[in-house]
């Protein structure tokens, strides 16, 4: 078992593939299984999608080299709550870049959990030698460019309403 992540006002749980697999099928049975509710917006059809590439994912790979590829859970302390997800799209690239995606429950927004969040992981990674950029890619949120910002991404570049983002270690 992997320790969580704890910070002042959240614990980011990294999800097994059966805990993943358990948010499409029967989320309440999970939440009973971690112990606190989930907030009921963040799990949508998009996230469900990811979901799923994400499980195809995992079988591939092996050690704990399944952090990169899962979703983690951010528990919010108070109220003691499930809100929302932030984790990387697979291990770092031959040049060490790895992308990252999350999302929070619209009742969570605004609130800086998604930047605490994302800071969090961004540290995670970057404690890795394999790690030295992370990306977040074709970003068209308004509230998502906020937290990249604040994070202390860099745009590199825009088309139309999308923009992509990079952090160095």
């Amino acid at each position: 078992m992997i320790a969580p992540i704890q910070t002042k006002r959240m614990l980011l749980i990294p999800l097994s593939p059966q805990q993943l697999s358990g948010f499409l099928e029967n989320p309440a049975a999970i939440a009973k299984q971690l112990g606190f509710p989930f907030a009921t917006h963040f799990v949508d059809e998009n996230v469900r999608h990811a979901i799923r590439m994400k499980l195809a994912a995992l079988n591939e790979i092996q050690g704990d080299n399944w952090l990169w590829k899962t979703y983690w859970l951010i528990k919010i302390n108070t109220p003691e709550m499930g809100v929302g997800l932030v984790g990387f799209k697979g291990l770092p690239d031959e040049s060490g870049s790895v992308e990252i995606g999350y999302g929070i429950d619209t009742d969570f927004q605004n609130q800086g959990y998604m930047t605490e969040a994302v800071q969090v992981v961004l540290d995670w990674a970057f404690k890795h030698l394999e790690c030295n950029s992370v990306t977040a890619c074709r970003v068209s949120n308004p509230a998502s460019v906020k937290v990249l910002q604040k994070c202390g991404f860099l745009e590199t570049s825009r088309i139309n309403q999308f923009s992509n983002w990079i952090h160095f270690k």
